[in-house]
């Protein structure tokens, strides 16, 4: 079995999973965290990139908080990657546009969670509502 290094994506997801707002340490732990992930010509990342620069010379604040130019962007991305990404809200799951998936679905408001499964060159959709 591999072994898991503390700022893999996976104990990332557990530290966020645990942490309440009083443990200091696992909110450390998230600081630490990488702010995106690559899959070959996937890319995993919280708000989404700064098209206009290479994805190695990312900037951590657009990363995490980026809209416009973004959204806007006719594509392609840099190196030719799809970014699968949240932070603005959408109205549905579109899985159509040719370089980016966004997964927020405004579950805080709307009470629907979205997600991508990825298996290969297949893509599905997952929705689920809160009751």
């Amino acid at each position: 079995m591999p072994t898991i290094s503390s700022t893999s994506p996976y104990s990332c997801a557990s530290a966020a999973l645990s942490t309440r707002p009083a443990d200091r340490s696992s909110s450390t732990r998230l600081r630490g965290c990488p702010v995106t992930h690559r899959i070959g010509d996937l890319v995993f990342v919280h708000a989404g990139i700064d098209p206009q620069r290479p994805l190695a010379q990312q900037d951590r604040r657009a990363l995490l908080w980026i809209r416009d130019p973004f959204l806007d962007w006719p594509g392609p991305f840099p190196e030719g990657v799809a970014v699968i990404h949240g932070h603005t809200p959408a109205d549905r799951l579109d899985l159509d546009h040719p370089h980016r998936i966004d997964v927020d679905t405004g579950a805080f408001a709307t009470g629907c969670l979205s997600a991508v499964l990825i298996h290969g060159d297949r893509m599905r959709g997952l929705r689920v509502w809160r009751p």
